[in-house]
């Protein structure tokens, strides 16, 4: 992976483009960090996806990049914010991606391979 910097670039594009580039977990203000139980975590991310857990986690990436894209307007002053009204989900959103990150790398790597 290369990254070009433009120096105009503000930090929230750049935010953008490193997590879009690689799904990673929410970096939360410490003050907002919770550790749910991954039952609830896995109850809050599949409610948010309507009875899907995957379309649970999307919806909170899709939600996080139209933040940093500007898409929302003013909604969030800045990212503290933004996880003041979030911090539920994206602690939900950690702690379910934690416990199937292996899952995820292992798909990663399988196509990786299959391409080479």
């Amino acid at each position: 992976m290369s990254f070009v910097v433009d120096r105009s670039a503000t930090c929230v594009n750049i935010k953008h483009e490193l997590r879009k580039e690689v799904k990673q977990m929410f970096r939360i203000p410490s003050f907002y960090v919770d550790a749910p139980e991954f039952k609830d975590a896995v109850s809050i991310m599949t409610r948010r996806g309507s009875g899907d857990l995957l379309a649970g986690m999307e919806s909170m990436n899709e939600l996080w990049d139209e933040y940093c894209k500007g898409e929302l307007g003013d909604t969030y002053e800045d990212d503290e914010d933004f996880f003041y009204h979030w911090s539920y989900e994206t602690n939900a959103y950690n702690v379910v991606f934690e416990k199937m990150s292996k899952l995820f790398v292992l798909g990663s790597a399988t196509i990786t391979q299959q391409q080479s």
